[in-house]
């Protein structure tokens, strides 16, 4: 028998060098000698027949130099082709064998080929999203800067207040710019009719921080970024695409946004944009350096560290300026805002920012789907060994006809490589499926999903990936050599000789760390369904059923006062009320769930001076009539009506929490509150509503203020609410509204869209506590499903091929008169206590590997025992049914067949 290795030594052996180099001489030196012969033949002496032969042969050296060359080359070629035609003879003969044995085949190319392409997916994730670097030149001096208020909540982070946006700008000289932007929504009219676009309102240093570029006209600059200034936009690429039809010609051409004319003279490169927000339109922030300062923290901040600046000196650097905001700006910092609230300027990388949290939440999926792999290994394995057991006189006879260990090597080593390159290779669709499945399941919040694709680094780690598991498996029958059992390559041993100890003790390990790693899958995923059970079994503290979520803005150039736009929704309101099926209709500026993040500082009346220097930072909102109505949610005292909110008494209502927090052991009734400064008038509170969770329901009852939609003289309520959220409250379907209402708007006025339209429960189903739990959940319970279903059909065939190799023992034990039932129940008893241990084993692994689900958890600890009890009772419990089938199907056997063949 030959191979490869061996082809190439014989041909080495015969055309090697020094060989090669011999025979050069020896054909040269015939040449010359055939020439001097025939200069003897025309009668010159012999030394001038060598001198004439000299002449013409020209250099000796040189000749056989150049002759050596083209035959070495030569050589290589004719080895190459060897090699070429040996591997692709041992190809085939590998395609043939894995051809006779169909079952295994398939089976372990379509289990390597789900477990590669999950693998392969959630690498793409991980690349793509954590490793890569973000789309911006020199992404990694990119840095994020905001302000955290640990006093305020523990998670809390506001943006920077305007004068401090200018100050760190002006004087840090550790970053090379720093830039703000406030992003929101707008109104857009054009022949198509009117449309909500998201806006940016950028900086100009904002630009040059992140380094974007123009495809057709220019940037933001800035000449445009002062206040005053010119009326200008950039296009966003895809919205330029969409909207404009990527016509260059859009540059230079006007827009009318929120009743206002603005200018288009540029458009973004493609993947240029905000870090992890979608934006359509970008307008000049154009912020005044000399507006008097104020604690206002609105404005989000990227900036670029100065070259060769390490991030720790531009920390430091930051805080030190922070610290003097007290004593540069006293109308806006006090030392008691400081010290209760924690306030800070925090400097982290972009990268960080983008990625928030979710970064741990992939690398534990990636985690998950690397023991599903392991899992589908060691199944692969396990029947590897089984098909082995199978193959010793295959491999006896091939060692009787001269193949060496190194010859059935090689030929093991063809036959897994080329089962596991094949599954590499159909693992790509499916990772490219799975791809598309967490598109369409993945949180709104998961950044640069779009940019997700199977590229040439995924390729390629999933090629090296299958070539390894190939590499391995074509090696255990080497490894069983090595340890001299009969199951490698020595051959020997017909197909019914015992099994050794050793080889069933190898594969009752590989049983028990299938079920251990099975088993912290299923943990997980368990932990993940009862802490998504908690999280929905939550209350609300609102009814969400049978509401419709809907956004009305009205454009400032057309509703430029609070008159104005309390009659153009109080109108609205009132005719969608009076809608069929409609039960009430009601708006607010921030709706529960939806809206999240904001504060504004809160004043309450006849407080100590001193404490009024510390106003807390609560969510404030203003509402209409019918918005308490439509959430359902109960009012101690009265919901103020349209004739208390017109006649100036100043009607508020705050909740349970913050009136537990602010009047404790009192009633809220009648006490004065406001915004924007301690100085009387005050709103009057004349109810209190019923808590409910607004930040999301993983989070405690919200403390917060609802101002009526009018203010009252001297007291101010910040700005006119031109964007409001309406909540409308259906006896049937709420989604069989929308026509109705769009009809009402647009009679109204048609240049007011209808936006974000959707049923209420569809709001808290995408909001973050629910959407990143739901999404961990299915991931997670997608790979603990496929775990348990390869550990139980693992566990079947080796119990099976265990019970075929048992065959006359298990016939002895029956011909002694033992009954059926009692060696299944042995069979049975013997697989059950190596899953026993693999439990045991994969609790502890589960205990150790959960707690890295902590922060994804809600109300459920990692150790949770119910988890843990009822993973493995389904662990147990499958494979103890597919360990009895596997045994009962294997043992009806004959006994006197059986020993007569024997």
């Amino acid at each position: 028998m030959s191979g490869p290795s061996n082809r190439y030594s014989d041909l080495h052996a015969l055309l090697g060098r020094r060989r090669l180099d011999q025979d050069v001489v020896e054909e040269l030196e015939h040449h010359f000698d055939r020439l001097v012969e025939g200069y003897l033949k025309d009668g010159l002496d012999p030394e001038q027949a060598r001198t004439a032969a000299l002449e013409r042969f020209g250099d000796f050296e040189q000749a056989r130099a150049d002759t050596t060359a083209v035959d070495r080359k030569s050589h290589r070629w004719l080895e190459l082709s060897e090699t070429v035609m040996d591997a692709w003879r041992g190809i085939r003969l590998a395609a043939r064998g894995l051809r006779r044995r169909p079952e295994f085949s398939v089976f372990a190319v379509l289990t390597l080929t789900v477990a590669l392409g999950a693998f392969a997916a959630l690498f793409s994730v991980l690349e793509r999203l954590v490793i890569s670097p973000l789309p911006y030149d020199d992404a990694d001096r990119l840095v994020w800067l905001d302000s955290p208020v640990p006093g305020v909540g523990p998670d809390a982070a506001w943006g920077l207040s305007q004068a401090g946006y200018f100050d760190l700008a002006e004087n840090t000289s550790s970053l090379e710019s720093l830039g703000g932007f406030s992003v929101g929504a707008a109104n857009m009219t054009s022949d198509a009719g009117p449309a909500r676009v998201r806006t940016a309102a950028v900086t100009a240093s904002l630009v040059s921080a992140l380094r974007l570029r123009p495809v057709e006209g220019r940037l933001i600059g800035e000449a445009d970024d002062v206040p005053g200034g010119p009326a200008v936009v950039m296009l966003d690429h895809g919205f330029w695409q969409s909207r404009f039809g990527g016509d260059p010609n859009a540059v230079g051409t006007t827009i009318e946004v929120n009743g206002a004319t603005f200018e288009v003279v540029g458009i973004l490169e493609r993947g240029h944009g905000l870090p992890d927000i979608s934006v359509d339109l970008w307008q000049p922030l154009q912020l005044d350096p000399t507006a008097r300062p104020v604690n206002a923290h609105w404005l989000s901040a990227a900036g670029r560290l100065a070259d060769g600046v390490p991030i720790d000196r531009a920390r430091a650097e930051v805080d030190q300026r922070t610290a003097g905001f007290i004593e540069r700006f006293p109308t806006a910092y006090s030392t008691r805002f400081v010290e209760e609230s924690g306030f800070r300027t925090r400097l982290t990388p972009l990268k960080a920012q983008v990625l928030g949290g979710i970064g741990r939440t992939i690398w534990i999926l990636f985690a998950a789907s690397g023991l599903l792999l392991l899992i589908a290994l060691a199944n692969i394995t396990n029947l590897y060994l089984v098909r082995t057991e199978a193959r010793r006189r295959d491999f006896s006879v091939r060692t009787a006809l001269g193949a060496s260990r190194r010859h059935l090597t090689w030929h093991c080593l063809t036959e897994t490589v080329l089962l596991s390159t094949v599954a590499g290779l159909l693992a790509l669709p499916v990772a490219h499926a799975g791809i598309s499945l967490l598109q369409a399941t993945a949180p709104p919040g998961l950044p640069r999903l779009g940019e997700l694709a199977i590229g040439p680094a995924v390729v390629a780690f999933t090629l090296i990936v299958s070539l390894g598991i190939g590499l391995s498996l074509g090696l255990v029958p080497l490894a069983y050599s090595l340890l001299g059992e009969r199951a490698g390559f020595d051959g020997g041993g017909g197909p019914r000789a015992t099994v050794s100890r050793r080889r069933q003790g190898v594969r009752r390990v590989m049983l028990a760390g299938q079920m251990a790693l099975a088993l912290v899958l299923l943990s997980g995923g368990g932990l993940m369904l009862r802490s998504m059970n908690e999280l929905r079994s939550t209350e609300p503290g609102f009814e969400t059923e049978g509401v419709l979520l809907l956004e009305a803005f009205v454009p400032w150039s057309s509703y430029g006062g609070y008159e104005e736009v309390g009659q153009f929704y109080r109108e609205f309101l009132d005719r969608v009320s009076a809608l069929p099926g409609v039960v009430s209709a009601g708006a607010t500026t921030r709706m529960p769930i939806v809206d999240v993040g904001s504060c504004a500082a809160v004043f309450v009346e006849d407080r100590p001076a001193e404490t009024q220097d510390a106003p807390p930072c609560l969510p404030v909102a203003l509402a209409t009539p019918g918005f308490f109505e439509s959430l359902d949610i109960p009012i101690e005292g009265m919901a103020p009506g349209w004739a208390e909110m017109t006649d100036g008494s100043g009607p508020a209502v705050v909740t349970r929490a913050l009136a537990d927090r602010l009047w404790p052991g009192e009633s809220a009734v009648g006490k004065g509150i406001r915004g924007n400064g301690p100085e009387t008038p005050f709103y009057r509170v004349v109810g209190v509503a019923r808590d409910f969770r607004s930040e999301g329901l993983d989070r405690p009852p919200i403390e917060a203020v609802f101002f009526p939609m009018y203010p009252i003289e001297g007291a101010p309520l910040w700005s006119p609410p031109n964007a409001m959220r309406i909540a409308v409250r259906s006896s049937g379907d709420p989604a069989a509204l929308t026509p109705a209402i769009r009809a009402v708007l647009r009679e109204l006025d048609p240049d007011v869209p209808l936006a974000n339209v959707r049923p209420f429960e569809a709001a808290v189903n995408a909001s973050p506590s629910v959407s990143r739990t739901s999404f961990s959940l299915l991931l997670l319970g997608i790979a603990a499903a496929l775990a348990l279903g390869l550990s139980t059909i693992g566990m079947y065939g080796v119990v099976s091929q265990l019970v075929v190799e048992r065959s006359r023992e298990i016939a002895v034990r029956l011909a002694l008169g033992a009954r059926l039932r009692e060696v299944i129940a042995m069979v049975v008893g013997q697989s059950m206590r190596v899953a026993l241990v693999g439990v045991a084993i994969g609790v502890i692994g589960a205990l150790a590997g959960t707690r890295a689900l902590r922060a994804a958890l809600f109300q459920i600890q990692p150790t949770d025992p119910l988890t843990y009890v009822l993973a493995s009772g389904t662990l147990l419990g499958t494979v103890a049914a597919a360990t009895f089938l596997a045994a009962r199907r294997a043992t009806r056997v004959d006994p006197v067949e059986t020993l007569r063949s024997d």
